[in-house]
């Protein structure tokens, strides 16, 4: 039954999927209402990057973690970028963001994996280098 129920919340989610990103004035905005709290921004900014979340956790479908499970990782990974961006930062929004969820979804898989405990960095050398000889293959 967990499973129907993980697989139905999974297809409400990708309904919501957006196909495009906000401009970066849109973006600051967004970003400056957000912390202020007014009006569900913050969520309405978060729903522009579902997409984002979703390619970067299907990159590690593989890995041992169920696909919900991923996307669960990363939208918590992109709510705390929203907290932690810094908007007088080089970098855009965008590559912020994928950067944090990219890493808490690393971590979630991390966590996850068996007895062995690599160091982040290793375990993502690790797993390039095994995704390399999967692609040879």
């Amino acid at each position: 039954m967990k499973c129907a129920s993980t697989a139905s919340a999974l297809l409400r989610y990708l309904e919501g999927v957006g196909y495009e990103w906000p401009r970066p004035e849109e973006e600051r905005r967004l970003i400056e209402l957000a912390r202020a709290d007014q009006g569900g921004t913050g969520a309405a900014l978060l729903e522009r990057y579902r997409l984002l979340v979703l390619c970067l956790a299907q990159d590690c479908v593989e890995r041992g973690l169920p696909l919900p499970r991923l996307v669960e990782e990363g939208s918590l990974g992109l709510s705390h970028a929203l907290q932690r961006y810094d908007l007088d930062s080089a970098c855009g929004f965008t590559l912020y963001a994928a950067w944090m969820v990219r890493s808490r979804i690393e971590y979630a898989v991390q966590a996850h994996s068996g007895s062995i405990r690599l160091p982040l960095a290793a375990a993502r050398k690790l797993y390039r280098y095994l995704r390399g000889l999967h692609d040879r293959q």
